[in-house]
């Protein structure tokens, strides 16, 4: 999910909400181009992959790096993860270690439980993609 837009020139896509049901394994691919022009027949777009693994004392997100034209993804993008599931016993980044809880703030890595009942984790930034595991 993204912020409403009227046109994809408006504003950076610097912030992509994933909203995950999790369930046994799950994958998704995000296509992106430059939504402008035709330089999409030439190979000018990306793909991210999203995976989810849900196991019963686990919950694992992985979040790939774009895999083709890199001008067309937004620098210094961030991901939030909004999962529905009960809240987990810990929240954690490869790399990163463990996530505090925190307040409903996506500027900083963390976690916290918003007002519709979802656990969402804002994952550190990160230029080779991202692995979110949710401890249950």
């Amino acid at each position: 999910m993204a912020p409403v837009m009227q046109h994809t020139g408006e504003r950076p896509l610097d912030l992509l909400t994933l909203l995950i049901y999790p369930e046994g394994s799950s994958r998704f691919e995000l296509y992106e181009d430059d939504g402008r022009s035709n330089a999409y027949r030439r190979g000018a777009h990306a793909l991210t992959r999203f995976e989810c693994e849900a196991e019963a004392r686990r919950v694992t997100v992985r979040i790939g790096e774009p895999a083709g034209d890199h001008s067309v993804v937004s620098a210094g993008r961030r991901y939030l993860v909004r999962l529905r599931m009960d809240a987990p016993q810990s929240v954690g980044a490869e790399g990163h270690g463990a996530l505090a809880r925190s307040g409903e703030e996506a500027s900083a890595p963390g976690w916290w439980i918003d007002a519709a009942g979802f656990v969402v984790v804002s994952v550190p930034e990160s230029s080779g993609g991202a692995v979110v595991i949710l401890t249950r």
